[in-house]
């Protein structure tokens, strides 16, 4: 487990493959991740990345996170249903797009997203309600 936010910005930048596997797969505490999230901003896309965050880091970062973090979330299998729906209706096409790839967005979410604006993201759900 990681235990502070110095060690999970110590495994992000470590040019040792193992440190940067635990960057990715271990866990944190809660307190860890809002740390980081709040005082080690240009380490939000570290956070967003890591698969052990849980939900309530997630729509943290939804709300604080720039467009690059918000696209990484949108991929995520095991996004909250809430985020999903917030994320198809994100002002970034490249977010858009996202949710519309992400096999676990609800079928309803898809379908609105074929009338998207952006014809590259109404291209991907269309794409996708096919293959479904």
């Amino acid at each position: 487990m990681i235990e502070t936010a110095q060690e999970f910005i110590f495994l992000c930048c470590s040019h040792n493959d193992s440190d940067v596997a635990r960057s990715l797969s271990e866990e944190a505490s809660l307190d860890v991740w809002k740390d980081l999230i709040f005082n080690f901003k240009s380490h939000q896309i570290d956070v967003a990345q890591n698969r052990t965050i849980p939900s309530e880091v997630m729509r943290i970062l939804a709300a604080q996170g720039d467009e690059v973090v918000r696209s990484i979330l949108a991929e995520k299998r095991r996004l909250p249903p809430d985020l999903f729906d917030l994320l198809s209706k994100d002002p970034s096409s490249l977010v858009r797009k996202k949710v519309a790839a992400n096999k676990k967005t609800s079928i309803d979410i898809v379908r609105n997203l074929v009338d998207d604006v952006d014809e590259e993201v109404a291209r991907v759900a269309e794409f996708q309600l096919s293959s479904r």
